[in-house]
């Protein structure tokens, strides 16, 4: 039974081409696999980050919604369209979670 990991940018940096790229990856490599599961790799929040977003809410919450709602068709695109592991947050976690779950092959790609 083969299992493929595919690690590649984080979905969650809105690069439409780095998200098609792992899709169709995705898509090529269920042909060669029983199970193709995206590793979910996000930046970890610093401080910086969240006093970011807390300056954007206080000053600037229209601009916030206008850009959430930009971005939800591709939200929605990544949640219905990839089998994906939880969220990880730093290498070590990732390390252990491809250990864990048993991949046979790991694989990345790069728009």
């Amino acid at each position: 039974m083969k299992k493929i990991g595919i690690i590649t940018l984080p979905l969650t940096s809105k690069n439409y081409g780095g998200i098609l790229q792992a899709y169709a990856l995705s898509i090529f490599l269920l042909k060669y696999a029983d199970t193709v599961e995206l590793i979910d790799r996000r930046s970890p929040f610093t401080f910086k980050s969240r006093f970011i977003l807390f300056v954007y809410r206080i000053f600037l919450p229209n601009y916030l919604k206008s850009v959430n709602s930009f971005y939800k068709p591709i939200e929605n695109f990544v949640d219905n369209n990839f089998n994906k592991s939880h969220p990880i947050y730093h290498f070590s976690d990732s390390e252990n979670y491809i250990l864990q779950n048993n991949f046979t092959h790991l694989i990345t790609g790069s728009d």
